[in-house]
């Protein structure tokens, strides 16, 4: 199976498709508390379920995708990076391979479009897969599961579906170095 992530400090979109395509789990996670720590924890809990948890349990997780991060967004920037941190971290530990996808290249792989509204992208859903998917951060999970579905088991017809997924091959994994490891300087002063 294969994941996609949409990242949000209020409302993380996350899809995990099998590898038919079928869409094993389509959720939110949405955090609501105010507290910007214990709101980041809820949100790399709720993504760790995804790798042998109770949603997806007894499954083998191939690829992940997330968003890469908006740089224009109007929301918090830092508290973007700080959720994008911990969906990284929840997917090291679970020793996925995981690649970013920038929103330009989703819009690109759904649509045909680059430039394509929320909206357009949601229409586009539902007429390449046939799924009605309501929820824009729910559709950009769909969305970049099925990116994920395509690096895995490559099967892609149209262009651009295509020209995405050789940038992102070219650009390859996000590689997690090494855990270092810390040693104490106790006794050494």
């Amino acid at each position: 199976m294969v994941i996609g992530i949409d990242q949000s400090a209020r409302h993380t979109g996350v899809c995990v498709l099998s590898e038919t395509g079928r869409v094993i789990a389509l959720d939110l996670i949405e955090p609501s508390m105010q507290d910007v720590g214990a709101r980041l924890a809820y949100i790399r809990d709720g993504i760790k379920v995804y790798f042998g948890g109770s949603a997806v349990s007894g499954t083998d997780v191939r690829a992940v995708v997330m968003e890469g991060y908006s740089y224009n967004s109007v929301s918090k920037k830092f508290v973007l990076g700080e959720v994008g941190g911990q969906i990284k971290l929840a997917v090291f530990d679970a020793k996925v391979p995981l690649y970013e996808a920038a929103p330009k290249q989703l819009k690109k792989f759904v649509t045909g479009s680059g430039t394509a509204t929320k909206d357009q992208v949601m229409v586009a859903i539902k007429e390449r897969w046939k799924i009605d998917i309501i929820n824009d951060n729910l559709a950009d999970a769909y969305g970049l599961a099925q990116i994920a579905h395509e690096i895995t088991w490559p099967k892609s017809t149209t262009r651009s579906q295509i020209e995405v997924v050789r940038v992102m091959a070219a650009k390859g994994l996000l590689k997690a170095a090494r855990r270092p490891r810390v040693q104490s300087i106790r006794g050494t002063l």
